[in-house]
């Protein structure tokens, strides 16, 4: 009796194997729950109506955003690099332009990762004099306003920090795309000051007009500063372009903690155009800002925003430099 069970049972254990098998060697066989293995799929970075973002990346819970203030110009930064690791991808990478806008913010940020990064080759002053230069350990680093780098296009800048070029490693793995640029920014000025030029920093922005109150503090008071003048407006418009809103974001914060204070918003413009125009777009963009301060703050803000267009300029409008430095956003506290 027993014999045949175990007869039986191998009987259709071989029927059970050979009905999944075919005489494909490399077909799975069989497949009972297709579905559970083979459901659709899509390419990376492809579109996907399934999440909000519409990319078909949707990430693990707990990752950290490489963009944590929404879909803007990180989007641009973070894609994948589409040159490759050779003499004409290096050539071709001479069309990128910097995704960033030169504003004083960027470059401050540039200045602190060049000086973790690239200063012990290139020099504090971006010379080529480095510490290890000075010491022998490394030759032939050329300064960047040389005859062969004083014109070098910022995309060949970027394509040279991510595969490294003749003596200089690559530095993808230490210092990340959005970084890279900062980096550049600050490179770019480091050549202008070389080459005694100027450079055309972005200025369409905010910054602390007075004295601060006592009730700041020094931390406070950085951040301010810092976050106020990175306040861009979109071109001949009085909306708040959207990489400023995290900057509005560390001003109302700090509004947040000191709600006695009064904020004066004073908004500028240079002397393009009609001067009625240029009052109205001034008024238009302090009130842009007051009202953004006010949605986002949790307290009453005392807060007057007050357009003054063309007629306070803090520099000579007959330049474009001048003209960029008078498209402000003052704030007065009190």
């Amino acid at each position: 009796m027993l014999n045949k069970i175990l007869l039986f049972l191998i009987v259709v254990s071989s029927v059970s194997f050979y009905s999944c098998s075919t005489s494909d060697p490399n077909s799975p066989g069989f497949e009972f729950m297709p579905d559970m293995y083979r459901g659709p799929a899509y390419e990376t970075y492809s579109e996907s109506p399934n999440y909000k973002t519409g990319s078909a990346m949707k990430p693990v819970i707990g990752s950290i955003p490489k963009n944590p203030t929404g879909y803007g110009v990180e989007q641009v930064i973070f894609a994948p690099y589409p040159y490759p690791n050779t003499e004409e991808g290096y050539e071709a990478a001479a069309v990128l332009k910097n995704p960033l806008k030169l504003t004083e913010k960027n470059i401050e940020g540039g200045k602190y990762l060049f000086q973790q990064n690239c200063m012990p080759c290139h020099g504090e002053k971006g010379d080529g004099e480095g510490i290890l230069v000075q010491n022998g350990k490394i030759n032939g680093v050329p300064s960047y306003y040389s005859d062969n780098l004083k014109e070098l296009p910022v995309g060949k800048m970027y394509h040279s920090i991510t595969y490294g070029k003749n003596t200089m490693g690559s530095h993808a793995s230490q210092v990340n795309p959005l970084d890279r640029w900062k980096i550049i920014e600050y490179v770019q000025k480091l050549r202008a000051d070389g080459l005694n030029l100027k450079l055309d920093i972005e200025t369409d922005s905010v910054s602390v007009k007075n004295a601060l109150p006592k009730e700041i503090n020094q931390e406070e008071a950085k951040t301010l500063e810092m976050s106020a003048k990175s306040i861009l407006f979109d071109n001949g418009k009085s909306s708040v372009k959207s990489e400023s809103l995290d900057d509005l974001d560390k001003l109302v914060q700090i509004l947040i903690k000191h709600p006695k204070l009064s904020c004066t918003i004073e908004g500028h413009t240079d002397n393009e155009g009609n001067p009625e125009a240029n009052l109205k777009l001034s008024q238009d963009r302090v009130n842009e800002v007051a009202k953004y301060l006010a949605a986002k703050s949790t307290v009453a803000l005392n807060l007057k925003p007050v357009g003054l267009g063309d007629t306070k300029p803090v520099a000579d409008n007959a330049t474009a430099v001048g003209k960029a430095k008078n498209r402000r956003v003052e704030l007065v506290l009190k």
